[in-house]
C-alpha cells in the first residue's frame, strides 16, 4: 500500500489455509469500499469429484412478498432485514449536527458503515439460501418476476427494499440448472387439475378452485404449477432456459 511501509494484518486467511497445496493464485487487487480495505484473490483449486445427491429430482419455487420463497414441497423462507437500531440512531444523530462538521462528517462516515455491514448482511443471506436450495433439487423452476413493479402495483414498497427478492432471482439465474418460466404463465390462476381459471386477489392466500374443489395454500399451488408448466412443454423445439408461453 503507497506510504504504508510496516507490515499490515490480514484477517480471513484460515480460508485459503483449508486448501494447503491445492491451490493456485492468478490474480490479487486491493478494494477500498471507502471504509475498510481487502484483498480480492482469485485462484483455482482442484475440482471436488464428490457426486451429491439432492432430495428432490425437480422442485418449483414461488417468490412473494409474505413469504419470500415459497417451494413447492411446501417449505418456506421468510427474511426480512431492515435497517438497524444502530443506522436509526446514527440518523438521529446527523439530524441534529451542523452539515460539513467534524462531528457531522465522522457520522456521515458510521452511517456509510453501516449501510455496508447491512448490504453484505443481505449477500451472505441471499448466498446461503440459494445454496441450499440448489443442494435439494436437480432443477429447479421459477417465474420471470417482476420484482421492481411490485413496489408501483402494492402497498409493500418497505418489505419489498427490506427483503432479498432481487438478490435471490439474480444468484439463481445463473445457474444452469434453473429454470425461468415467461411472467405470462397464469401460475396462480390455473387449476392444473381440471384446468379451470381462477382469479385471486392478494389478500386470497388459499387457492380453492370452484370445479373440482382442490384446496391448497396459494404459493404452493403456484409454484407446483411452475413444475406443471415446465414440463408440459420442456421437450417442444426450441425451448431454452426461458421458457416463454405461445
Amino acid at each position: 500500500v503507497q506510504g504504508i511501509h510496516d507490515a499490515l494484518p490480514l484477517l480471513g486467511m484460515n480460508q485459503l489455509c483449508k486448501y494447503k497445496d491445492n491451490i493456485d493464485y492468478t490474480t490479487a487487487n486491493l478494494i477500498y469500499d471507502g471504509i475498510n480495505y481487502y484483498v480480492c484473490l482469485t485462484c483455482f483449486i482442484d475440482k471436488d469429484d464428490t457426486v451429491y445427491k439432492r432430495k428432490n429430482p425437480i422442485i418449483g419455487i414461488d417468490l412473494g412478498i409474505k413469504d419470500t420463497v415459497t417451494c413447492s414441497d411446501g417449505t418456506k423462507f421468510n427474511i426480512s432485514i431492515g435497517e438497524s437500531e444502530k443506522l436509526k440512531k446514527l440518523q438521529r444523530t446527523l439530524e441534529g449536527q451542523i452539515k460539513g462538521s467534524n462531528n457531522w462528517n465522522k457520522t456521515k462516515k458510521k452511517i456509510r458503515k453501516e449501510y455496508i455491514h447491512i448490504t453484505n448482511k443481505k449477500n451472505d443471506v441471499a448466498n446461503k439460501l440459494v445454496h441450499n436450495l440448489l443442494s435439494i433439487a436437480d432443477i429447479i423452476v421459477m417465474q420471470d418476476e417482476q420484482i421492481e413493479s411490485w413496489r408501483q402495483t402494492t402497498n409493500s414498497a418497505d418489505k419489498i427494499q427490506h427483503s432479498i427478492l432481487g438478490r435471490i432471482k439474480s444468484r439463481l439465474s445463473y445457474s444452469d440448472r434453473v429454470v425461468i418460466l415467461d411472467k405470462y404463465f397464469p401460475t396462480t390462476k390455473y387449476c392444473s387439475n381440471c384446468g379451470n381459471m381462477l382469479s385471486l386477489e392478494l389478500n386470497d392466500r388459499i387457492y380453492e378452485c370452484p370445479v373440482c374443489k382442490r384446496k391448497e395454500d396459494r404459493d404452493i399451488h403456484a409454484a407446483n404449477n411452475m413444475i406443471y408448466f415446465y414440463q408440459q412443454i420442456k421437450d417442444r423445439p426450441g425451448t431454452d432456459q426461458t421458457l416463454k408461453l405461445v
